[in-house]
């Protein structure tokens, strides 16, 4: 049984910087088949009434793109929904 991790941020989120290709090279590297990334979408965050969102159709662009550049890659979207 393979284990992958699902609770992968990017750029898009607000807690992280990390580009998306540098975690596809390095899953290359290490031959996962497999690449999930999951974003935040929290809603009235910290009960202070702001929304905490990011934009999901640029992000969609950006992966159909790196999907076409990582095709032994199966990359899955999610969202952390708070």
């Amino acid at each position: 049984m393979k284990i992958y991790d699902q609770h992968m941020h990017s750029h898009y989120s607000f807690d992280s910087e990390q580009p998306i290709k540098e975690y596809l090279l390095k899953a290359k590297e290490e031959g996962i088949s497999h690449f999930v990334l999951t974003e935040h979408l929290d809603v009235n965050y910290l009960d202070k009434g702001k929304d905490i969102t990011f934009d999901i159709d640029k992000e969609n662009e950006e992966l159909n793109e790196l999907q076409k550049e990582f095709p032994s890659i199966t990359i899955l979207r999610g969202i952390e929904i708070g």
